[in-house]
């Protein structure tokens, strides 16, 4: 089969902060389909320079997150007209199916992990041609006209462990935009090592995406061998680690770090971490910093306790500033995310916040307001109080549902002073004269400008490893970006 994937664009504040990364799912998705036989294309349009054209395309795939929903809904309908039968997979699509195969155009929706029910898709479709019966492929959700319902197929068990799937085909893609990614000044990109978090944080879709909280691992010298050809084949000088939870178990991490220092690899490296599994660890972060890591992301989330707790997030106020001074004495860089506008929240309860994130004094912070995405615990209890009509709104920067305690231009107000708080102009300054490799007179100038912005909210992504260099607009913060509305899903049920 001719098989186009698509990857909807990044938005233009991720080229603002110089952090562009593959779509590596979609990748495992290609490197899956290209080790069965089909003639896979893969299109990143955050750099297609290409017609967008569909012409001889048997099955088009998209993959999309909650604010790319609407634009994938785009592609789907333009590659519908062109005659292909389409597909879409993804966090977003698979709360979701109910609502998205009514819209008409779009065929095949996938549920959690993709490789092997797109897999069984491709190869029923291509077996069966007119006969092709969709009961038959697990994890598939399409609609029955002769019902007029639409149908979940039973689940397919997740795969067991990452290394029974082919690697990323990066191949399929020209990697060298993405070197504009740098940690420590050196050009990196996304690879990962284990699959899923055992933790059930209210405001994470992770939980429910993979089946029963289960969380895979990549034997250590499997994923120091992909780390190494990253370097070897594409040029990358290090890796962004995006496990959902790198350091679930402490034992394998050892072994990664110990694989890695064996074959004297020098190579910086950025992952996530729950901060008590760090302090009841020191060890741990001790051979991390010889093994090369030098970015640790914590989600630390709030100031208040009870907050946390009403998070489900099982830690405490104490325990992200034991994290912070242990990464610090190793010479690893916290990049703390913190969380505001839960239900149950004051004014006093977010300036707390604040607060606390600027006492930590971590390398970054980065401020998001709650926001309730489908497939979690936040969206189940707020889906009735959702007032925005516009998927691509859902990124973390407005405010879309209602509140009894804070309004939400409240909200929104205290977002940016959080940021302004934390990246005063002397700390702003300071941070960017320790990361100004490759930075142009241009690129100072565009940050000076962005700290002079009080009107707009800056957004800090969680991998970059310099401040914010853009905020924002409104207006242009998605790219062409239709209407879509969330509103109630179970309604279509």
């Amino acid at each position: 089969m001719k098989i186009l994937l698509i990857s909807p664009p990044l938005h233009s504040l991720y080229f603002a902060t110089r952090v562009i990364i593959p779509p590596l799912g979609l990748l495992y998705v290609a490197g899956k389909l290209d080790a069965d036989g089909h003639d896979v294309e893969v299109r990143d349009m955050s750099f297609h320079e290409g017609p967008e054209t569909y012409d001889g395309f048997d099955l088009v795939g998209i993959t999309c997150t909650t604010p790319q929903y609407p634009e994938a809904l785009q592609y789907a309908q333009k590659a519908h007209d062109a005659g292909c039968r389409t597909l879409i997979g993804g966090t977003h699509v698979t709360f979701t199916t109910q609502t998205t195969l009514r819209l008409g155009y779009v065929d095949f929706v996938i549920r959690g992990e993709g490789e092997q029910a797109v897999s069984i898709l491709c190869r029923n479709l291509e077996e069966e041609g007119s006969r092709f019966d969709p009961r038959k492929v697990p994890s598939l959700s399409w609609y029955d006209p002769e019902t007029k319902s639409v149908v979940d197929n039973p689940q397919i068990p997740d795969i067991k462990t990452v290394d029974d799937l082919p690697r990323p085909a990066r191949h399929l893609l020209n990697m060298e935009p993405y070197k504009i990614t740098r940690l420590r000044g050196k050009p990196v990109t996304t690879m990962i090592t284990s699959r899923g978090c055992p933790f059930d944080c209210t405001f994470c879709s992770v939980p429910t995406l993979y089946q029963k909280r289960k969380w895979r691992s990549r034997e250590a010298v499997m994923a120091v061998n992909e780390m190494e050809d990253l370097c070897q084949e594409y040029g990358f000088t290090g890796a962004l680690l995006v496990d959902d939870l790198l350091t679930t178990n402490v034992k394998r991490v050892h072994e990664l770090c110990a694989e890695i220092i064996e074959r004297g690899l020098k190579v910086h490296w950025w992952c996530q971490s729950r901060a008590g599994l760090l302090v009841d660890h020191p060890d741990l972060v001790e051979h991390m910093a010889r093994a090369g890591c030098s970015n640790v992301f914590l989600g630390l989330e709030s100031g208040n306790e009870h907050v946390l707790v009403h998070w489900n997030k099982k830690m405490s106020l104490s325990t992200g500033h034991e994290a912070v001074e242990l990464l610090r004495s190793h010479g690893i860089r916290a990049l703390t995310s913190f969380i505001i506008g839960a239900e149950n929240e004051t004014e006093a309860d977010i300036e707390r916040t604040i607060q606390y994130a600027k006492d930590l004094d971590a390398h970054q912070a980065q401020f998001s307001i709650l926001t309730p995405y489908p497939g979690t615990a936040d969206w189940d209890r707020n889906k009735d109080r959702i007032f925005d009509n516009n998927w691509a709104n859902f990124t973390g920067s407005r405010v879309v549902f209602h509140r009894d305690s804070v309004p939400g231009d409240v909200i929104e107000a205290k977002l940016r002073k959080a940021y302004l708080t934390f990246y005063n102009p002397f700390r702003r300054f300071r941070k960017v004269l320790q990361n100004t490799s490759g930075l142009s007179p241009k690129c100072l100038w565009d940050i000076w400008r962005v700290m002079r912005q009080k009107e707009e909210v800056p957004i800090l992504d969680p991998v970059s490893d310099t401040i914010p260099l853009a905020t924002p607009d409104r207006e242009v913060f998605f790219r062409n970006r239709p209407q879509g509305s969330p509103a109630q899903i179970e309604a279509a049920d």
